[in-house]
């Protein structure tokens, strides 16, 4: 009868197969703790009344129901059955909940079933009570694979909590009689119904949950690792992501998501499944990895899914981690067995959502706007519209007023609105707000403001671009590979970009020793050729264990690339780059080999020789297969490019029959804009020179391409900032320069940067369009197909190109001088003027930083004539003061017109001097003195040019560098004694100057030092004592400095000037160091050497240096350099010379910020910054 009474009960009340209207229900989140095992047993508990009677529970880690880590076994043992439970604690309104497991069973007998109970305790008339709720398997199943079993329950009032059972049992209820049978539990969940809300208010029905997955609910931004192994690509990765099972592989595919900048509780994340495997064992799987860095290291932890009732979905939630940097959802499935062959089935997944819950901190912030077209480029006239994200930490809904103005590039007001907007309580949300379309070109800035009831004010901005289409796009100005999504093609040729970097990661293409994939290859070629765009070839050549290698292959380069790299090797490097040049065939315009090799050679001792073979091989299996293709190589970095590239001359002869032209990636450093950083323009970072240079370098019939340059912005100052706005002018002069030398084309770096940082290198950041884009619009359309241009350099500081396209001309006009320049040009009547976002405007006769463009009929040597001879209102003179030596001082004029001046200068004290200044050159003059200079002195110089007079002040302040006796290197720091040390331990000392705000360094523990200088006949000595609470030796060579080591700079005469005479950088005398404790032991490495000197530059030398530890968080150190190594300075007392010294620190896995004498070595060269030091007695 009990058997009969249990059947009955379960076919009324329960239902096995359980998938009914109740799931259309909300739920809340699971109540049980570890319902899946991952923990074990922890949280379950074995009754203790029973124990003796009851067999012990165990995890399961081989058989599982949906992924994970285990699953409960109950294994039958005569005489004993089993038994666990967990107790929760009810609280809220709900009624309705829901007990779910799923279930497996195996060789059971005697009736045995798997039960689950719900035990509800409850106060009634002063009594605590309790009520049974229950549900088995059917008695005459003993054989059930994986089966949900569903037990809906309605406790009785007053229920304050419920135990939980999960059991093996006979019909009796009990031990007997005997079954040595195995149940399974696993996936259990405890859930309530949820009371469903109120309906929403017209405002609150537009705003919709954040889903932060970046892509979703598109598959496409989901990656396989390549250094998986034994995994499978899906069969389908758009709208649906499909796996096919592969005998012997896994699926694994993720997307990274960066945690909002917001009060977090915790996240969610729900994705559908339809699993329609045929393979037994073989099931979807889901998990988040969480990546938490603290203290410069990196760790992991997991959330994992749990698959719903039905089998139709998966939900993780997953905790908000202090430090919490990235979240990892892990799509995939389990392992496909080994043997299995035939038709698997499909596992699919859709609409992958992840979620905020949000903290209740009674507050409204608006954490972001974008614009609804990705990537912020609208056509004139076109609608414009804004998504904006709002976290509402309100325990209530609640209502606010939305403020908005949209500002032009120049901070004009064009239009204002604001609405009334109400907010869901405890959420994260979204909405869209249409605004007016433009019809003219620009670059438009949204300032939104919240204010609620309390007055209480929340502002953000956004950004966007409104540019003409071009029917053909210019391929010079091109778009680059870095950080630039595949939805992202459609907004960059809107800008105008008519090509982009088509780039074969071997990682990509041959995941599997020789087996190739050019899926990814091929859907580049689609994109562009869908946005009308050309391509060009990018073929890293790389010998070291370079990241975009696969994981097969780099443990092999990693051994190679000391020993020597086998023709084995290069044989199969040889058929890769033929398999990689077949594919593509002609649907590139060129292809580049590249490798900023004048950094990485010295990464491994092997590392030009691959470069070089490497080349080689590259280039003839380019020109076997298609021979009139154009090959670019020797892409330097901005390091070599900026020193008019020694190293890449070096190189030159051994590759020169192996490419077709140079394509340097040519930064100008410091490049930082952002409150606090003084970024160096292109012109007074020598991009011009570096232009020429690259010409003469290349040679006749040769072509020149810039195929990386980019430009770093503080990632959190708004997109209206004049920072950003400098930066946009400096960028766009740079292409018009790079144009007007011959460059094939431009390509920035870097795309989109969306992530957690201090600075970076996007051009959209945010999703939100940052002005240097405006800029690049604007001359993409303005300057497209442009040719033969001419250079006009009317004076120094004033430049202009003069381009031709169908007939017309085309001029670009700009100033680096800080103040407008007013001019008498004088513009032909039809001349069509644009500014620096593309806008027509109207000349007023002044220049400034930011190019205006001037399109006419007028023939290109005319306009370029009248440019040239106009007049403009500016010095004709600058000058500097030089001290190079206390006998006397150097007085540098330079004439920035084109004719000579002739001019009187009086020094004082000095002496009168006349002569005549050529045109757009420097001339020097020195005034000896009777009286050796000394601190404190003051020098002033007053030039005259007929009615116009120039007057130059400078005082003197100079260090003195002690002279030694009897020195003796020991990390003792004793042959200093009597020395004054330079001490460095304030915020003051920091570059770049915000590290302190930022919270890079914390105080004197974290770093500061004393630093000691001498010298004797034979050695000039530096001697310190640093302090730095974390110790980072990770590097050495061309690397040493990015860790815990010195960068030291001598301008040996202090011949520097300042950048209104000379572009910054280093001139032929300059020294450039680094030293340290290296991975190999103490080190010095040089960068940079006197001209005179070039077997120094780039090695580690040999220099007397001693690195001793005298406590853990105290380092000492000792270094002499011969006086070759400082050439021309020699021990000659009253010599005057510039010194920098700077310490980077480490200690949050990269060099983020050093502390220095001055700026000018360790965040970009510029000597004339450099303290002043004398040798004395």
């Amino acid at each position: 009868m009990k058997r009969l009474w249990m059947s009955l009960f379960l076919g009324t009340a329960v239902g096995i197969f359980s998938v009914s209207a109740q799931e259309e229900a909300k739920f809340s989140d699971n109540l049980l703790k570890n319902p899946s095992f991952e923990e074990g047993l922890n949280h379950w508990a074995v009754p203790g009344w029973m124990k003796a009677k009851l067999l012990e529970p165990q995890v399961d880690s081989a058989i599982l129901q949906g992924g994970g880590g285990g699953s409960l076994r109950f294994k039958g043992e005569p005489g004993k059955h089993a038994a666990v439970t967990q107790t929760v604690t009810l609280s809220g309104k709900e009624k309705e909940y829901k007990l779910t497991a799923f279930i497996k069973t195996s060789k059971l007998t005697g009736g045995w079933t798997a039960m689950m109970v719900v035990e509800c305790f409850y106060t009634k008339d002063g009594k605590e009570q309790f009520k049974q709720f229950m549900a088995a398997t059917p008695w005459n199943k003993p054989e059930l694979d994986w089966t949900p079993l569903t037990l809906p329950f309605t406790p009785p009032e007053n229920t304050n909590r419920v135990r939980v059972w999960l059991r093996m049992t006979s019909p009796n209820g009990n031990e007997k009689p005997d079954c040595l049978g195995t149940v399974w539990f696993d996936n259990v969940s405890l859930v309530k119904k949820l009371i469903p809300p109120p309906v929403k208010s017209a405002s609150l029905q537009k705003k919709k949950q954040v889903n932060i997955l970046p892509g979703a609910p598109d598959f496409g931004n989901f990656r396989t690792p390549g250094w998986l192994k034994d995994t499978m690509e899906p069969a389908e990765k758009g709208t649906r992501l499909v796996f096919k099972g592969i005998a012997g592989k896994k699926g694994y595919i993720s997307n990274t998501a960066t945690p909002p900048q917001l009060d977090v509780e915790n996240y969610e994340f729900t994705v559908n499944v339809d699993n329609k495997s045929r393979v037994k064992g073989w099931v979807p799987a889901a998990l988040i990895e969480l990546v938490s860095v603290k203290e410069g290291k990196t760790r992991f932890s997991y959330a994992h899914g749990t698959l719903s009732p039905d089998g139709k979905s998966f939900r993780i939630k997953a905790p908000n981690l202090p430090e919490l940097t990235q979240l990892r959802v892990i799509l995939g499935t389990t392992a496909c067995p080994a043997g299995f062959t035939g038709d698997s089935g499909t596992i699919s997944f859709s609409d992958p959502v992840l979620s905020v819950v949000c903290q209740k901190n009674n507050r409204i912030f608006l954490e972001k706007i974008t614009p609804v077209l990705l990537g912020g480029v609208y056509k004139p006239d076109e609608e414009i519209r804004l998504n904006l994200r709002v976290f509402s930490g309100t325990p209530e809904n609640a209502k606010v007023r939305l403020e908005y103005d949209v500002q032009d590039f120049f901070g004009k007001s064009v239009v204002k609105g604001e609405s009334k907007e109400e907010f869901p309580a405890c959420e994260f949300v979204e909405f869209p707000v249409p605004l007016k379309k433009w019809d003219a070109p620009g670059y438009f800035v949204v300032k939104c403001r919240l204010v609620t009831e309390k007055n209480e004010v929340s502002e953000k901005t956004a950004a966007v671009i409104v540019a003409p289409y071009l029917e053909k796009a210019d391929p010079y100005f091109s778009m680059c590979h870095f950080g630039f999504p595949a939805g992202y093609f459609p907004a960059a040729r809107r800008l105008g970009c008519g090509s982009t970097t088509l780039t074969l990661y071997r990682i990509h293409v041959e995941k599997n020793e020789g087996s190739y994939d050019f899926s990814g290859v091929e859907k580049t070629i689609r994109l562009a050729k869908e946005n009308d765009m050309e391509l060009f070839g990018h073929m890293p050549i790389y010998g070291y264990d370079y990241a975009m290698d696969p994981a097969w292959l780099n443990p092999r380069k990693k051994e190679m690339s000391q020993k020597g790299f086998t023709e084995e090797y290069y044989d199969a490097l040889r058929k890769y780059y033929a398999a990689c040049v077949k594919q593509v065939g002609n649907r590139v315009t060129t292809w580049s080999y590249v490798n900023e090799i004048d950094l990485s050679n010295h990464s491994t001792p092997n590392e030009e020789k691959h470069y070089v073979r490497g080349a080689h091989l590259f280039y003839n299996e380019v020109k076997k297969q298609n021979p009139k293709l154009p090959v670019i190589g020797l892409c330097v970095s901005g390091v070599d490019s900026m020193d008019l590239f020694p190293y890449a001359k070096k190189l030159l002869p051994r590759i020169k029959d192996a490419l077709d032209g140079i394509g340097p990636d040519a930064h100008v450093i410091p490049c930082v804009y952002g409150p606090g950083y003084l970024p160096i323009s292109e012109e007074k970072g020598k991009f011009r020179e570096t232009m020429i240079e690259l010409k003469k370098l290349a040679g006749p019939g040769k072509i020149i391409s810039i195929e990386e340059k980019g430009y770093q912005s503080v990632s959190d100052i708004p997109f209206d900032h004049e920072a950003l706005k400098k930066q946009a002018a400096v960028m766009v002069r740079g292409v018009i320069l790079a144009k007007a030398f011959g460059s094939i084309r431009w390509v920035p770096h870097y795309a989109v940067h969306n992530g957690v940082s201090k600075t970076d290198y996007g051009m959209w950041r945010l999703d939100n369009p940052r002005p240097i884009l405006a800029a690049y619009a604007a001359a993409a359309r303005l300057l497209a197909f442009t040719k033969d241009p001419i250079e006009v350099l009317p004076m120094t500081g004033i430049y202009s190109y003069v381009f031709e396209r169908s007939g017309k001309s085309v001029a670009v006009l700009w100033t680096t001088e800080d103040s407008p320049v007013s001019t008498t040009l004088s513009l032909p009547g039809d001349a069509v003027v644009c500014n620096i976002t593309g806008n027509r405007t109207v000349f007023d006769s002044r220049i400034t930083q930011n190019p205006v463009y001037i399109e006419s009929s007028l023939a290109p040597k005319e306009l370029a004539e009248r440019i040239r001879n106009a007049k403009y209102s500016m010095p004709r003179i600058a000058g500097e003061i030089l001290f190079s030596s206390d006998a006397g001082f150097t007085v540098a004029l330079l004439n920035k017109s084109t004719a000579p001046i002739p001019a009187t200068v009086a020094a004082s004290p000095g002496g009168t001097r006349t002569l005549s200044l050529p045109g757009g050159k420097i001339t020097e003059v020195f005034f000896p003195l009777k009286h050796a200079l000394k601190n404190g002195d003051t020098i002033t110089v007053l030039t005259e040019a007929g009615p116009e007079k120039y007057t130059l002040k400078k005082t003197v302040e100079l260090t003195a560098v002690k002279k030694l006796a009897n020195v003796k290197l020991d990390g003792s720091l004793n042959s200093f004694k009597g020395v004054e040390p330079i001490s460095m331990n304030q915020a003051r000392d920091l570059l770049p100057v915000d590290a302190a705000a930022n919270k890079l360094w914390t105080g004197v523990d974290d770093l500061s030092m004393k630093v000691y200088l001498g010298y004797d006949e034979q050695y000039f000595y530096i001697g310190a004592e640093v302090t730095d609470d974390i110790f980072t030796v990770r590097k050495s060579g061309n690397n040493l400095w990015a860790q815990d080591a010195f960068q030291i700079s001598f301008d040996p005469p202090a011949d520097a000037k300042n950048d209104a005479l000379v572009p910054a950088g280093y001139d032929s005398n300059d020294w450039d160091y680094a030293f340290g404790e290296g991975t190999k032991g103490p080190e010095v490495f040089c960068y940079k050497a006197e001209n005179d000197n070039p077997d120094f530059r780039l090695k580690s030398l040999p220099y007397p240096l001693v690195v001793r530890k005298v406590s853990p968080t105290v380092t000492r150190y000792e270094l002499a350099i011969p006086w070759k190594g400082i050439a021309p300075l020699k021990p000659v007392r009253g010599s005057i010379f510039g010194f920098n010294l700077g310490y980077f620190d480490a200690d949050d896995g990269f060099p983020l910020y050093s502390m220095a004498f001055t700026g000018g070595t360790t965040n970009g060269k510029n000597p004339y910054l450099y303290r002043k030091f004398i040798l004395s007695e």
